[in-house]
């Protein structure tokens, strides 16, 4: 990867973080809300989750990843990174099936 090519991704983490850090303080206001107010915040959270981090790790799985493998000399060395990804894919399918009165 070039260096104009990690410094995108880099941008692109920090754009994210700020929307992570936005999650972590919905998540604290959850059990101070009305189930209607949470339901729109869930909502929001998962429509950020499924349409914008879920496609990153995607793309970064498909690209970043392998290079870094390959930088490395061991394509396994990929694997802690990719488990991330199928542990936040797993906890977006549960706070989509999470009823509103589960805080």
């Amino acid at each position: 990867m070039t260096t104009q090519e990690t410094e995108s991704v880099r941008e692109e983490h920090a754009h994210l973080r700020e929307h992570v850090e936005h999650i972590r303080i919905a998540a604290r206001e959850l059990p101070t809300v009305s189930p209607e107010e949470r339901r729109e915040i869930v909502g929001r959270i998962l429509d950020f989750l499924r349409n914008t981090l879920l496609p990153h790790a995607e793309e970064e799985e498909e690209t970043l990843y392998p290079a870094v493998g390959e930088a490395l000399g061991n394509p396994e060395a990929i694997r802690p990174m990719t488990h991330d990804h199928v542990a936040i894919r797993a906890r977006v399918i549960e706070l989509g099936v999470t009823p509103p009165e589960d805080v």
